[in-house]
């Protein structure tokens, strides 16, 4: 994708990228032609590398979502917006293929959002105007029916596969990703009934098809109800259940200052055959606990307002303020909602049972792309010019790069931590070299510092950084 971005944008800024003395051979139009629409298609595919090979805490509840959405794309789409590049098609092509071009904004399936759009022709060309830049790349609307062979049978081959794996809820792989989204109340109460919109729209053009995800709400309540007798079978005891077995296991007959009526009677009890709460009441609550959990009233706008780490209000008001916009927006709403901060200040109290259950699985990455990214790093700290440092040293500035957000946010406990060890450091020294000298050789001004110390000193030190 990066690749034929550049490759487009090269044939836009002809005059100033493009060297026709490269020893590379020199594309045509046709050539030019068949890179755009090999990116148009795979611009989707795009979006979903991005959201799901992230590190975030809960990617992997909007994976299933990402996944099918792009699968219905590529089954329902009948149409692709293609950045021109035919040179010679193009009217007026001296004054808009010359200059720092660039691609417009786009939705996740390609269609471009542009602030200004131009409508030539048809109105199977748009223009757009991109703030800041001095030209624009147009964006032409083009049939399915009308792509060359290649990008057809691409499509094709995506369909196969996201519908063989990612796009089929029903395949045991995916379990782990839908129980993911039960646990995501954004994803419980808008993107699941999307999901089932899109099955329906998916149906319409391919029968089967459309049943790879007609049951995921089905599927997402009995896998989170199994989840929840798996991990909180102790919380699912009758009370009378658990004091009995903790009676039996805290007896001691031995036990001298029970009476001998005591001994027996708790003898008895322990005697007496277990008997198990009845499976009804373990399953009526639970059933109680998700009939809740998937019926809640979730405002997204006011959770994000609220909660610790910041979200600017442009990113607010781009997310919107109804379902219909949100589940547009969700790569936003991925972005910034904190899951886990949610669970920790209302899910835990409001559903006790469904909290452990959410904790366990939304730790779970996507996919091996951070690992990937550490070997990534590895690769830029160990350069030919860097052959001779020590490996403490290499790994040190590895972990330092994957490691630069995490101290970023916390640089300033981090900062608290050194100012104090410095503190305590220079008074432990300036009250050793005061013992070492007799008094009459103490400057009055050492004198001064050794009484205070250096807490006014490193008082001066933070509200100069600060206010730096």
């Amino acid at each position: 994708m990066l690749h034929y971005a550049g490759m487009i944008r090269s044939r836009w800024n002809y005059k100033h990228y493009y060297n026709k003395n490269q020893k590379a051979l020199e594309l045509d139009d046709n050539q030019f032609w068949m890179i755009a629409q090999l990116y148009a298609v795979l611009y989707a595919m795009r979006v979903i590398l991005m959201q799901t090979q992230t590190n975030g805490n809960g990617t992997i509840s909007y994976a299933p979502f990402f996944i099918y959405r792009v699968f219905s794309h590529y089954v329902t789409a009948d149409h692709y917006w293609v950045p021109e590049t035919r040179r010679s098609e193009t009217p007026d092509r001296e004054g808009k293929w010359d200059g720092n071009a660039h691609f417009p904004r786009q939705k996740f399936d390609g269609t471009p959002t542009c602030p200004r759009p131009t409508v030539e022709g048809e109105g199977e060309t748009l223009l757009c105007y991109v703030p800041g830049a001095m030209n624009r790349i147009g964006m032409t609307r083009i049939k399915k029916a009308d792509l060359d062979a290649i990008p057809k049978k691409l499509i094709d081959r995506l369909v196969d596969n996201l519908g063989e794996y990612g796009a089929n809820m029903a395949r045991h792989n995916n379990k782990s990703r839908i129980l993911g989204m039960s646990v995501n109340p954004f994803a419980t109460k808008f993107l699941i009934p999307e999901l089932l919109a899109l099955s329906k729209d998916v149906e319409e053009v391919d029968g089967e098809l459309g049943g790879l995800a007609c049951n995921v709400d089905t599927l997402a309540k009995r896998y989170l109800k199994d989840a929840i007798k798996d991990v909180c079978s102790e919380l699912l005891k009758r009370p009378q259940q658990r004091a009995a077995e903790e009676r039996a296991v805290t007896f001691n007959a031995d036990d001298p200052l029970l009476t001998k009526a005591e001994k027996r009677r708790r003898l008895q009890m322990s005697a007496e055959p277990e008997q198990e709460a009845p499976q009804e009441e373990g399953v009526d609550r639970v059933a109680a606990t998700i009939d809740a959990w998937f019926d809640q009233d979730f405002k997204l706008v006011a959770i994000l307002t609220k909660q610790k780490r910041h979200v600017p209000l442009p990113i607010i008001s781009t997310i919107g303020t109804n379902k219909i916009e949100w589940v547009e927006n969700v790569e936003l709403v991925a972005k910034h909602f904190d899951l886990l901060e949610w669970w920790e200040t209302h899910g835990k109290s409001a559903f006790p049972l469904i909290y452990p259950v959410a904790i366990c699985i939304l730790a779970v990455p996507e996919s091996n792309g951070h690992q990937e990214r550490t070997f990534s790093a590895a690769t830029w700290m160990d350069g030919i010019l860097k052959q001779l440092q020590h490996d403490i040293t290499f790994q040190m500035k590895v972990l330092t790069y994957k490691n630069s957000k995490f101290m970023d946010e916390h640089r300033f406990h981090l900062r608290k931590d050194q100012l104090d060890k410095a503190k305590r450091r220079t008074t432990d020294l300036l009250e050793r070299i005061a013992k070492k000298k007799p008094e009459e050789e103490i400057s009055p001004a050492f004198q001064d510092m050794l009484e205070l110390g250096v807490l006014e000193a490193m008082k001066a030190l933070e509200e100069a950084r600060q206010d730096d």
